[in-house]
Formats: C-alpha cells, structure tokens, sequence
C-alpha cells in the first residue's frame, strides 16, 4: 500500500509540472488565452500609444468687469501624449487706460490635471497691456503619455481677472531697506 501512495503521489506531482507547458501549447494553437500578450501584441499597444490624439480644447472667460478681448486663436487641437504642444491666446485691451490681468486656469474633467504639464504659460505671470495694445500670448503644454485612455478630451478654460496695479506708494512699502523688492 505504502507503494501505491508514492507512485500516485509522483504521478500528480509530475503532472503537475506537465500541465502549465501543455495548456500554453493548447491555448497558443486555439488563442483561448486572452491574458497572454504576444510581441507584436505589445508591439501594437506601443504604436496605438505614439499615435494616440488627445482633442485639446482651449476656452477664454473674461469676467465681467474685465473689458479686455481674450480668445484662443485656435480653441481646438489634437495633441500627441508626451509631445510638446504650442498655441497663443489673444488679447486686446480696448480702454484707453494701461491694464494688468491674471488669468486663471480651470481644467476638465478634473482627473486629467494631473497629467497636463504647463512648460510655458502666460497665466503663470501678470500680464499687461497699454491701452488700445493688442498682444499674442503663448502657451506650451505637454499632456502626460500616462494619461488613462478614457479621457478623449481635455477643456483648459482661463478666466481672466483684473487685477490691481501697483502705486508709488504701494511699491515704497513693499521696499527692502537694501533697496530691492520682497
């Protein structure tokens, strides 16, 4: 009896071994596997990822007491994940008055922000314009190639603000006795 044992337990042990080689065989010839990837399988997913186009929309809000003119020039491009895009908004100041604004960036849907890069922008300082003074500013962006595959569009919308410029007084006041600006 004690025989028996070991030789049936050698058998299901061997077949153990037996069995993960016999059921790649058998799924490669029926491709009843939907879990093994072949190299051109991967091949594919590399070159659907290099072509994949993400539509980038670009909308301007000016507030309501801001009297500038701001829009995209293009409102709307495909981009390539993990290329650089480059695009300009317009601006117009339309007073007779020098004017700063900020503007503001509201991105959608939420989730993607992570993976959008702001490399250039003009939102990332104050911008100003005399009056009448037209001006194009850029904007370089670079949208991650980790962004996940069911955003298909992305919404950068600027609001433009006005913002208060500096008197004499106010820059006097903000002055390092060394004589440079904190």
């Amino acid at each position: 009896m004690p025989g028996r044992s070991v030789v049936l337990f050698s058998l299901m042990f061997a077949l153990g071994f037996c069995l993960p080689p016999l059921y790649n065989t058998f799924s490669g010839m029926t491709d009843l596997n939907p879990r093994k990837t072949s190299q051109s399988e991967f091949h594919k997913i590399e070159l659907a990822q290099t072509q994949r186009h993400v539509q980038v929309q670009w909308v301007a809000v000016s507030n309501e007491n801001m009297p500038w003119r701001f829009k995209p020039v293009d409102p709307m491009v495909m981009v390539l994940p993990g290329q650089v895009t480059q695009t300009y908004y317009s601006a117009y100041n339309s007073t007779d008055r020098q004017m700063a604004a900020q503007a503001i960036l509201h991105v959608l849907p939420a989730e993607a922000a992570k993976y959008l890069h702001g490399i250039n922008c003009f939102c990332f300082q104050h911008q100003r314009l005399r009056g009448k003074e037209r001006r194009l500013m850029p904007l370089q962006i670079l949208v991650s190639d980790q962004l996940p595959w069911h955003i298909e569009t992305i919404t950068l919308s600027y609001t433009l603000f006005e913002i208060p410029q500096p008197t004499d007084n106010d820059l006097l006041a903000t002055a390092h006795p060394s004589g440079f600006a904190l």
